[in-house]
């Protein structure tokens, strides 16, 4: 699947300027453990499955970093900073084996995270320094910036003492790629079922976002808070597999969900007549470069709510 380019700010125009990542994240003090740049998407999907940044090292830092996204707050260009739970994270990226010159590091997204990202939506693209290692005023992490003459249209910004703080007079170097996510087969698939079908299938159904908090030291659990919002997903039940079989699909759980819009593994739908499914696949179907639309396997919570 080839990798398009969705917005970047390049190297050459670093003057010299970066920050210094001298805390592990999320810093509580005055020093910075994370930097990022908010962009604007175009009037078409993308997923995200890489971002660049530009590092370098001082000293012996060490731990996983990693690339995040999230939605932005405040002013675009301005202040903007990133806000809410995040988006997507990156694979884990060891920060020891960074080098003291300045390098562009990959940092790519896998299954569940590569977050299909909505058209004309501003985002930011985050550097987070390691949660755990050897990170401190003697080593840490460089992150490339420009403050000279910042051109990109977005602002760059940083976390310490808790809370991200949006600069307008910075950009942060960073690259952001991803496939065109495009969604007229599903149209069309919708579109069939909704001739064809032989019962109720469910179109409007709302999602609930998973999100972890911190872990329990006691019992090692994390706290589950849900974000919901109203998705478009045909939800196929077992009963119906005949149908799907036609299509091309196979019921393997309680019922197939097809959706265009965003979803992730451990997410919840809950359709029109009340039942409630939690999403233990969620596979994008691509065409060239493009995906057409995500398969998830769903498996119902009789009891839930």
């Amino acid at each position: 699947m080839t990798e398009i380019l969705i917005d970047s700010y390049s190297e050459t125009n670093q003057a010299g300027d970066y920050f210094s990542l001298q805390s592990l994240h999320p810093s509580a003090t005055t020093a910075l453990s994370a930097a990022s740049q908010c962009f604007l998407t175009p009037s078409k999907r993308y997923g995200i499955t890489l971002a660049k940044f530009h590092l370098k090292k001082f000293g012996s830092p060490t731990g996983n970093g990693h690339a995040t996204l999230y939605l932005m707050t405040q002013t675009y260009g301005t202040d903007g900073e990133p806000t809410g739970s995040v988006l997507a994270t990156s694979d884990a990226f060891d920060v020891s084996t960074l080098t003291t010159d300045w390098q562009l590091i990959t940092f790519k997204f896998s299954g569940a995270q590569r977050y299909l990202m909505q058209p004309n939506t501003y985002y930011c693209v985050c550097f987070e320094n390691p949660t755990a290692g050897t990170i401190n005023v003697n080593n840490f992490v460089k992150v490339g910036a420009d403050s000279s003459t910042p051109s990109h249209t977005g602002n760059s910004a940083y976390f310490n003492n808790s809370v991200w703080f949006g600069l307008d007079f910075d950009d942060t170097i960073f690259y952001v790629y991803g496939p065109f996510i495009e969604g007229s087969d599903f149209t069309a698939l919708m579109n069939t079922f909704r001739s064809n079908f032989k019962g109720n299938p469910s179109f409007d159904v709302t999602r609930s976002a998973l999100s972890l908090g911190n872990r329990d030291g006691t019992t090692g659990w994390c706290a589950k808070t849900y974000t919901t919002s109203t998705i478009k997903m045909i939800v196929i039940q077992k009963e119906s597999q005949s149908l799907a079989l036609q299509m091309g699909y196979w019921v393997s759980l309680d019922a197939l969900g097809l959706t265009i819009d965003p979803i992730e593994v451990y997410d919840l739908v809950k359709d029109g007549f009340g039942r409630t499914w939690e999403a233990k696949t969620v596979k994008p179907i691509i065409i060239g470069d493009t995906i057409r639309f995500f398969v998830c396997d769903l498996k119902e919570l009789p009891l839930y709510g």
